[in-house]
């Protein structure tokens, strides 16, 4: 395995991106490097195989298939190429300020739909296909905009939530992934494949709708005054011993169904919680602070 920096430079100086420059590996994996190819972008190059096909390299290599790359609830990070040397494979991604989703404020209603409604799509989105990612928790949700770490809790800036904001999911290391079916094994082509969910795919999904439930409500009950019946729904899919737990589908059209009857003065309303814990709501000071006025 390539750990460091240098022999990293060395392994990639005659492969692909031929001339790229490497800075140092990141503060919280010694298996992701920040980079910049030779015509300028700046990348992020991953470690995400050896010579055996990982989880994550064979999840990744599905969802930008050209049968999922284009689908607008793909929320993935684009993988530009891969890179193989040594037995080992790298994913070159791009570096356009990826940031932990939950380092910024929700300053208005809408802010908090549209954040919801990537991450119920992209649960929704995978499991049509078979795929549980497996580890949602909240460093694997992120946005497509770098802002200041917080330095204590409840210190973020707002005004980053607008309607052109990205989400997406990272890590797949652990995701439940599907069988080839038989019928579709002897050809080459994606397009001709088929597949099958995994035997343990029907648990893995339902406890991953529980995980998004889990996860997504530290935000959205936060706008439970303007939008009430997003309780009943998260509750609905924290419970995984309940026949009515919906799929991520039947709970995506279900969000989108309260969602839908928010007018446009409700989406513009103001968050006045800023987190919501163990049903506790913890309420603003002051008024967010913009990034733009800062």
């Amino acid at each position: 395995m390539i750990t460091n920096a240098a022999a990293l430079s060395i392994a990639l100086g005659g492969g692909v991106l031929a001339a790229v420059y490497l800075l140092k590996p990141t503060r919280w994996s010694p298996i992701v490097w920040p980079a910049r190819d030779r015509i300028g972008r700046d990348v992020v190059i991953k470690a995400v195989s050896g010579s055996i096909p990982t989880k994550e390299l064979r999840a990744l290599r599905l969802l930008h298939s050209d049968d999922l790359r284009d689908d607008p609830r793909n929320h993935t990070i684009p993988v530009l190429d891969y890179l193989e040397f040594n037995g080992q494979v790298f994913a070159v991604m791009p570096r356009q300020g990826w940031n932990a989703a939950i380092w910024a404020d929700f300053a208005t209603v809408g802010e908090v739909v549209r954040y919801g409604q990537a991450f119920f799509e992209a649960i929704a989105f995978l499991h049509e296909h078979y795929i549980a990612h497996g580890d949602t928790i909240g460093q694997n949700f992120v946005m497509d905009v770098m802002v200041p770490k917080p330095k204590e809790f409840g210190v973020l800036y707002a005004g980053v939530r607008g309607p052109e904001r990205k989400y997406a999911f990272i890590d797949f290391e652990t995701a439940t992934l599907p069988v080839l079916s038989s019928d579709s094994s002897s050809s080459d082509k994606p397009s001709h494949q088929t597949y099958s969910p995994a035997p343990e795919f029907a648990i893995a999904s339902k406890h991953e709708v529980a995980r998004l439930a889990r996860n997504l409500e530290f935000h959205l009950r936060c706008i439970e005054d303007v939008v009430p019946d997003l309780g009943t729904l998260l509750e609905l899919m924290k419970d995984c011993d309940s026949p009515d737990q919906p799929t991520a589908a039947a709970a995506l059209s279900r969000y989108e169904e309260i969602c839908n009857l928010l007018s446009t003065d409700d989406m513009h309303r103001e968050v006045e919680a800023i987190w919501w814990e163990e049903d506790r709501i913890k309420y603003r000071d002051s008024p967010p602070l913009h990034i733009s006025d800062c």
